[in-house]
């Protein structure tokens, strides 16, 4: 998806979706726009271990433009902490999830937060899982609740995973991990 396309780059969007929160961090919230461009190939030839080659499949190479709107916080308060955490929220067009589907990106940020080796609510690249993707609307954050509203949700989810570092109980809710077999088969 490219410009007024992709909701990122609508200002009817972004606008309404970032004025609290920067009417709460002012300066400490700061926005990118950017374009990532990511290059795919598929090799055309492959050396067997006999030494000989074989031909997988001959396709071009392609080029292909990725937009993004990443926020970055310099630091949120968590209660407990003496040090603030910084925050970084990225929205892409789409999001997929491992076993399940690509899902529309304005609902599925990926969100980093400092670092919790061990957390059981969070994905292998270090993002938070801050709800289950197969959740209804009602149980989960969405973009019409503003980012504001999201950086509360990190606030709350760093508190509880100091929590469970110090007592090994999750102390809030929460859903099982990965996407049901009935999600798998008609997602």
């Amino acid at each position: 998806m490219r410009g007024p396309d992709w909701y990122g780059a609508d200002p009817a969007w972004f606008v309404p979706f970032e004025r609290e929160a920067f009417r709460l961090f002012g300066r400490s919230l700061r926005v990118e726009y950017a374009w990532d461009v990511l290059h795919h190939g598929t090799p055309c030839m492959l050396e067997l271990s006999c030494g000989t080659w074989a031909r997988i499949e001959m396709r071009a190479s392609r080029t292909e433009a990725v937009p993004r709107r990443r926020y970055l916080l310099d630091g949120v308060d968590v209660v407990g902490r003496n040090e603030r955490v910084p925050v970084v929220v990225e929205f892409r067009p789409q999001r997929y999830f491992a076993g399940g589907e690509l899902r529309d990106g304005r609902d599925f940020p990926f969100v980093y937060a400092g670092q919790m080796p061990g957390s059981p609510h969070r994905y292998e690249d270090g993002a938070l899982c801050l709800y289950y993707p197969e959740d209804p609307a009602e149980q989960r954050w969405t973009a019409d609740k503003n980012l504001a509203a999201l950086i509360v949700l990190v606030q709350d989810h760093l508190f509880l995973e100091d929590t469970y570092a110090d007592t090994g109980a999750w102390i809030a809710p929460e859903a099982e991990h990965g996407f049901t077999e009935e999600a798998k088969r008609t997602g």
